[in-house]
């Protein structure tokens, strides 16, 4: 009878151990899952970084162009406006020496 009850002792130690064993064996997975999952975390976060660098990149680029072109324009109307300021200066003397011209006569 001593030895069927350490029989059954030992038949339940050896399935206590591969219970934990097999506890064991689910958490290492369960921690390697865990990892891939950081790991896959970092590199969607890395990934969504990059990609609001590259809109923020193409949005400065994109102001910077307007920019480029509101200058030049501006330059543009500055040039436009001297020349039509010239013209009528040229006019006004013109006008002026013909005024002359008419009061010596």
């Amino acid at each position: 009878k001593a030895a069927e009850a350490e029989a059954k002792e030992a038949a339940a130690a050896e399935a206590a151990r591969q219970r934990a064993s097999e506890a064991s064996s689910l958490a290492a997975e369960a921690s390697a899952k865990r990892g891939e999952a950081e790991k896959v975390g970092a590199a969607a976060a890395s990934e969504s970084a990059g990609i609001v660098s590259t809109a923020e990149s193409a949005a400065q680029a994109e102001l910077r162009a307007a920019k480029e072109r509101a200058a030049a324009a501006e330059a543009e109307a500055s040039r436009e406006a001297a020349g039509v300021e010239r013209e009528a200066k040229e006019r006004v003397d013109a006008a002026s020496g013909t005024l002359s011209a008419a009061k010596a006569t």
